[in-house]
């Protein structure tokens, strides 16, 4: 004998439909209900109107009967123009007065089911503490365009700039927008989330609705929750910095073709610890602009309601920065990186995607005391090899690459260099993919020494 067991949530009759034996069973407050093949029991509810089947018997319809209590069910999706669902979302359903009269946690699909409610006027409440995103310097250009009446905020995203809590928008929200950015706040007066603050009003027995949540501050609804950052800038090195000693020096991060700003929000690190990077500021003079720096990354927030014109090659911002372990820097290249989280935008606060950014190749003058060489980088490889040498005289450098049984293949140019770092730099790409071995044979006025690396060619399929 098959057993169906449905439990259902308060009503005050229940009828269900029972196809087996063309029986109707009806109950209230609970209850038995027998055929032939199957046993069905429910419990005090409401029924949720569904059909589901055994080999036994299918359940066709469930459903309450006048003067039980209501339920409201619907979607929960991001602001944006794509529609995020938003699963694991915690709701609350409020009376006018504050007190908390349903609630649940969206499924998977952004689904809600609230029950047990009165009739009557309810808000969502705006508490959830989840993670936020795409807050940054182009949403206080959003917010400063509505405030001068450029570009009106309406509905849940002019809510979402009120990040300070002072029932409307201007340039201490735009201010709090861009410290948040930069880390110089954690947290906002308003809260991390809000769900539409339209009241509801729930006259009906099941009511559906699909409300929309954004992030506080996400006034442009860029967010995408879930899912990975785009990213929309890119570094690449250009040129040569030297740089000397413990004294502090500027980085120029430039753009690579024209472009009108109105917001830049910039996140640049160092990922090998070798540089201490102390501060940032924009290049375009005009503007309001914060900045933050620690953990070897800055970040700065820069907007304008006058746009700043760039040209190619010209200055985005300036880097302060200095040396923090010269002797690191033997045997790892400098690096900086545009981090994720960073974008440009335009006039109007539209995203400026896929640009790119340069930065120069920064290198010590530093003359060491004894030569040394660093490892192959990158290892592996699949066009090019490097290598850091350090020499303190004048040398020239005899180059050779050997297979794994020690037969020379490749002999390469003779290279002589000045005293100081150097980047030693060949073409590997008609080598076949496998493991090999460098030799540099160092000559200078006061001898000779001989190093070996070794690196592995990759397949370039």
């Amino acid at each position: 004998m098959k057993y169906i067991r449905y439990i259902l949530t308060s009503c005050s009759l229940l009828f269900i439909g029972l196809q087996a034996t063309g029986q109707t069973l009806v109950g209230s407050a609970g209850g038995f209900g027998v055929t032939p093949t199957a046993q069905l029991s429910w419990s005090l509810g409401e029924a949720i109107t569904q059909t589901f089947s055994t080999p036994a018997a299918i359940l066709t319809q469930g459903y309450q009967q006048p003067n039980a209590r209501y339920s409201l069910f619907g979607q929960l999706t991001y602001a944006n123009s794509w529609g995020t669902l938003l699963p694991g979302f915690p709701l609350r359903l409020l009376t006018p007065a504050g007190a908390t009269e349903g609630q649940d946690i969206t499924n998977a699909w952004g689904w809600f089911y609230v029950y047990d409610l009165s009739p009557g006027t309810y808000l969502w409440d705006n508490s959830s503490a989840l993670p936020v995103g795409s807050v940054n310097a182009t949403d206080a250009l959003m917010v400063m365009h509505h405030f001068v009446g450029s570009i009106p905020l309406n509905g849940i995203w002019k809510d979402a700039g009120d990040v300070d809590a002072s029932g409307g928008l201007n340039a201490n929200d735009a201010l709090q927008i861009c410290r948040f950015f930069v880390d110089s706040i954690s947290a906002f007066p308003a809260g991390a989330w809000l769900v539409e603050k339209d009241t509801l009003e729930l006259s009906g027995p099941t009511q559906q609705s699909d409300p929309l949540a954004l992030c506080y501050g996400d006034v442009n609804g860029s967010y995408i929750p879930s899912a990975p950052l785009k990213r929309s800038l890119w570094l690449q090195e250009e040129g040569e910095l030297p740089i000397d000693g413990e004294d502090d020096f500027l980085i120029p991060i430039k753009v690579t073709e024209k472009v009108e700003l109105g917001a830049i929000s910039l996140v640049v690190e160092e990922s090998k610890g070798i540089l201490e990077l102390i501060g940032i500021s924009p290049s375009p003079g005009q503007g309001e602009w914060t900045y933050s720096a620690g953990e070897r990354r800055v970040k700065l927030a820069w907007y304008t309601l006058e746009p700043a014109s760039l040209e190619a090659g010209e200055v985005l911002c300036w880097i302060r920065a200095r040396l923090n372990e010269p002797s690191s820097f033997l045997q790892h290249p400098l690096a900086l990186r545009i981090s994720a989280e960073s974008e440009l935008s335009d006039a109007v606060g539209g995203q400026i995607g896929y640009l790119g950014l340069t930065a120069p190749r920064l290198m010590p003058v530093i003359i060491p005391e004894a030569a040394f060489v660093g490892s192959v980088y990158p290892n592996p490889a699949t066009q090019a090899i490097s290598l850091r040498a350090a020499l303190p005289l004048p040398s020239r450098i005899v180059c050779g690459i050997y297979d794994v049984q020690g037969k020379l293949i490749m002999n390469l140019p003779d290279i002589e260099r000045d005293a100081g770092i150097q980047d030693l730099n060949w073409d590997v790409s008609k080598l076949s993919p496998g493991a090999y071995y460098l030799e540099l044979r160092i000559r200078d006025v006061q001898g000779y020494s001989r190093e070996i690396r070794k690196f592995i060619v990759m397949s370039r399929e």
